[in-house]
């Protein structure tokens, strides 16, 4: 593993938390995020540094404790561990390496809740649609009652 310059800021956060798992390996994410990955893979640590940034970190974290959201998706295990003016550290359920595919929705949405929620989207899309019938037929109907200036006869 090659040195990592947020080496000693990782190895201090973790000895301050008295977390005795190892460390695995660093990412370093845009605007200056680190993920701390652990041998035993049970969570990782995001860790927010860029104190003009940290109302990104901030935002992170209402959307993961959002009670509403939480209704609907299935979120990880979410914890805020430091929160000053400086850093932002959380602490993330570790769900594994793939990423989210959004064709895959079953595995992050709750199925108890897509009922709910495709009645609620077919009640608000039923009006839409119903007007787009309308104006499709509406034109249908004025076309055929006029002709077209550059039709040409037989």
């Amino acid at each position: 593993m090659t040195y990592n310059k947020n080496l000693d800021l990782i190895n201090n956060i973790i000895s301050k938390l008295k977390i005795s798992s190892k460390f695995d390996y660093v990412q370093n994410l845009n605007l200056n995020k680190i993920v701390v990955y652990f041998k035993d893979k049970n969570f990782i640590l995001k860790i927010s540094k860029d104190k003009d940034l940290l109302f990104f970190a901030q935002n992170e974290k209402d959307g993961y404790l959002n009670k509403d959201l939480k209704k609907i998706y299935n979120f990880p295990e979410y914890e805020n561990i430091i929160n000053t003016n400086e850093l932002f550290v959380s602490k993330i359920q570790y769900l594994g390496e793939k990423k989210g595919n959004y064709f895959e929705v079953d595995k992050f949405i709750k199925k108890t809740n897509i009922r709910v929620s495709t009645k609620t989207s077919f009640s608000l899309i039923l009006p839409l649609v119903t007007e787009y019938i309308f104006l499709i037929f509406s034109r249908i109907t004025i076309n055929k009652n006029t002709t077209a200036p550059n039709k040409r006869g037989p």
